[in-house]
């Protein structure tokens, strides 16, 4: 699969998904719940660590803008607060990655996603701030946050569950969540790249032909995002968390 990579061989269904993932993440990046339901896709046709690879940077270049515009909305003592245990799970899952096969690989990403898709159901587990307070939840989440990333950049259902334990508004939760994958995905670039082996030369160079398709999704994002109440907007991340999950046990 890295070759098609290389040679570009798509044929025209694999193109429109290429150029429909690059949009999807502009708008994941700046609140608009649409990417997991293109990581099962990707996983689908190039295979799920190749997927992985491939989308990994084009998620960095979504997280810039993302911190850019939202910078003023972050909660940084949060992300510090995630990032050293997400950390030890990026290495849990790095291990992890290198034992299981591609489709062990998209079966792990489905079971935690579907997991955190129930949880996002439960009121009592997302909504109780009680939980939310508990040094163990931070700890649990940003191990299974830097697990999941790392394996399939599947860690938006998870980070959802604790953030709204937190009690973010809409914008809030955008930035502050901006900021933790834009650190997460930085460390796990060069793990990919030299360790997996599934970020080259040719499929990054395919990453810069999609960047406008990342702007362009940018754009209509932060536009449609201010139109969406706050209360609607977990409820729509729930639709989103069970499609993927579903479309990965496929």
């Amino acid at each position: 699969m890295l070759e098609l990579l290389g040679n570009y061989n798509f044929d025209t269904i694999q193109w429109l998904v290429v150029i429909l993932s690059g949009l999807s993440i502009g708008l994941e990046k700046v609140g608009i719940p649409n990417f997991l339901i293109m990581v099962p896709i990707m996983a689908q046709i190039l295979g799920g660590k190749v997927s992985a690879g491939f989308l990994l940077p084009l998620l960095v270049m979504g997280d810039i803008f993302a911190v850019i515009y939202y910078k003023r909305h972050s909660q940084m003592k949060m992300v510090l607060k995630l990032l050293p245990w997400a950390i030890v799970g990026i290495l849990v899952g790095l291990f992890v990655g290198n034992s299981v096969s591609d489709a062990g690989f998209k079966k792990i990403m489905a079971v935690i996603v579907f997991i955190c898709a129930l949880m996002l159901l439960s009121k009592k587990n997302v909504n109780d701030e009680h939980i939310g307070k508990k040094w163990y939840f931070s700890i649990a989440m940003g191990l299974l946050g830097g697990f999941s990333t790392m394996i399939g950049n599947a860690a938006g259902p998870i980070m959802i569950v604790y953030f709204l334990s937190m009690n973010l508004n809409k914008n809030s939760f955008i930035g502050t969540a901006a900021w933790f994958f834009f650190a997460v995905n930085l460390i796990k670039m060069p793990l990919y790249a030299f360790v997996w082996h599934n970020i080259t030369w040719e499929s990054f160079s395919l990453n810069l032909m999609l960047f406008p398709m990342i702007i362009l999704g940018a754009i209509i994002g932060v536009r449609l995002v201010k139109f969406v109440p706050e209360k609607p907007y977990r409820m729509v991340m729930i639709g989103v968390t069970f499609i993927s999950a579903i479309k990965l046990m496929m």
